[in-house]
């Protein structure tokens, strides 16, 4: 529905302002790989399965294998797109609740 889709634009809108370094200590704190990251970064980017697999030189399954892997550790369960979304939602607000405490 047009809801849901303004609330994709707005998260992934959200999802760029997000510093890279953010994201890489958010991913090690959970134990994530450098190349599940690699993956991951690119997914958050907007990227198709397909399209992180030919920039990786990987298969598409080896793709999904690596976000199964993130998802995982994030505790993020489901199946399909709703697990991005999922991380994306816990990211900005760890990212937000962190800039509380900072500030």
């Amino acid at each position: 529905n047009r809801n849901c889709i303004l609330c994709e634009f707005k998260s992934t809108t959200l999802i760029a302002r997000i510093p890279q370094d953010f994201l890489v200590a958010i991913a090690t704190e959970r134990g994530v790989s450098d190349a599940e990251l690699e993956a991951l970064s690119l997914a958050l980017d907007g990227q198709s399965t397909k399209a992180i697999a030919s920039q990786l030189g990987i298969s598409a399954i080896a793709v999904r294998k690596r976000l199964g892997e993130v998802y995982k550790k994030f505790n993020i369960a489901g199946t399909g797109p709703g697990k991005l979304t999922e991380f994306k939602h816990q990211l900005l607000f760890q990212y937000q609740r962190r800039q509380l405490v900072d500030n």
